[in-house]
């Protein structure tokens, strides 16, 4: 898998990897009463910081924090389709 990775990844200080159905992992999470949306990006390796840091450039937004005990990148709002644009352009 290891070797798999290191070929098929651009060289970029992260990777985020696809799911066993080869999607990649961003999810739209609604709570208080579906007033509130949340985008998940899950299974990220590597520098997590880098990573917010091009999703605030690339959305204009500040609304992206990292939480640090699991390591996902949570952004306010619905912006699974722009995250998902994001990620394929990087070539995940």
């Amino acid at each position: 898998l290891s070797l798999y990775i290191a070929e098929t990844l651009p060289s970029l200080p992260y990777s985020v990897l696809r799911t066993t159905n080869k999607n990649l992992p961003v999810y739209t999470d609604i709570r208080n009463g579906r007033t509130r949306r949340l985008t998940l990006v899950r299974r990220i390796f590597g520098n997590t910081e880098e990573l917010k840091n091009e999703l605030m450039d690339y959305l204009k937004s500040k609304d992206v924090s990292i939480r640090k005990t699991t390591g996902h990148i949570w952004i306010k709002g619905d912006r699974r389709v722009d995250v998902l644009k994001f990620l394929n352009e990087k070539g995940f």
